[in-house]
């Protein structure tokens, strides 16, 4: 897959700095990015140049150190081991490798967990007939969806997942791709402080006094436990929740859910058809689920034949 249209630039101008047909050779990359747009992806082309230059600067430090050790003390084995342990260490700089669990020794690990503890990493939905038969609710790396017509209050359902895991101590990140922010925020308002959200103005001093007063809300630094986000409808990708998520643990704040609202605003595939399209979105979610180690809620709406049999 082609990354994207600057990189590209980038790299021939750094190949070809001193050749006179490099204004032809861009012209070429801008003609192909005119004709051929699939939705490019740069995430493994970046995560190479990044792993690259981590091994050239961590060959680098090993070498400076080896030098330093071998002028100290030439002559002594152990910094022929040090020496020997600074450039092995340093030749397996490579991305993070996680190769899952050794299963036979995990086995004592796993059972140790006692049921109280596994079961304040679960995810509820607050709805006893579904939560009952979940063995207490949801895990990390899960996704669900709600599944319904417009207007019938998918958005609302999603609210309430947030509020009621926030309740029970979880963080978590509400990416809205239809209401803005503010109207998300007043919808939770509501929710939390049990006043009808035509009187929320009216109580702001009451509002205000009970968010700040409620329990079991976990705090991470200066953060709420619930961040708020919006982006354009039809833009969003996986990717572009994905670099979100990022930044935001960058700056501290590690959620342990998402509420996406909802899949038919996010960005659709070219050049495939709807529904593949956000089968394939949905995939995308729950791999970034798993990734991520969080649990996803979503919404969905039925196409029209899916109306009609209903």
């Amino acid at each position: 897959i082609l990354p994207r249209k600057a990189f590209i630039i980038q790299e021939l101008k750094k190949a070809l700095k001193d050749n006179k047909a490099l204004p032809y050779y861009l012209g070429e990359v801008n003609v192909l990015f005119d004709y051929f747009q699939p939705g490019l992806e740069a995430r493994d082309y970046l995560a190479n140049k990044v792993t690259y230059f981590a091994k050239i600067q961590a060959l680098r430090q090993a070498f400076q150190k080896s030098l330093e050790m071998i002028d100290k003390a030439p002559e002594s084995e152990q910094t022929w081991v040090k020496v020997y342990d600074e450039m092995r260490t340093a030749m397996t700089t490579h991305q993070n490798f996680d190769i899952g669990i050794d299963y036979l020794k995990s086995a004592k690990d796993r059972y140790a967990e006692t049921e109280e503890e596994a079961e304040k990493d679960r995810f509820i939905l607050n709805l006893p007939s579904v939560d009952g038969k979940l063995a207490g609710g949801y895990c990390r790396g899960e996704i669900i969806s709600i599944v319904a017509g417009s207007g019938v209050g998918k958005s609302v359902m999603l609210a309430n997942i947030a509020a009621t895991n926030i309740l029970r101590g979880k963080r978590g990140v509400y990416i809205s791709l239809e209401l803005a922010e503010k109207k998300v925020a007043n919808r939770l308002d509501a929710i939390f402080t049990s006043f009808p959200i035509q009187e929320l103005a009216v109580h702001k001093d009451d509002v205000c006094d009970k968010l700040a007063n409620l329990d079991n809300v976990a705090y991470e630094g200066e953060l709420w436990p619930l961040i708020i986000k919006q982006f354009p409808a039809g833009t969003a990708t996986t990717n572009t929740i994905r670099a979100y998520i990022s930044q935001l643990r960058f700056r501290g704040f590690n959620p342990d859910f998402l509420i996406i609202d909802y899949v038919g605003e996010m960005a659709l595939h070219r050049d495939m058809k709807t529904y593949e399209s956000r089968e394939q979105i949905v995939r995308e979610l729950r791999a970034l689920a798993t990734e991520e180690n969080v649990f996803i809620a979503t919404a969905m709406q039925p196409n029209r034949d899916a109306k009609r049999e209903g």
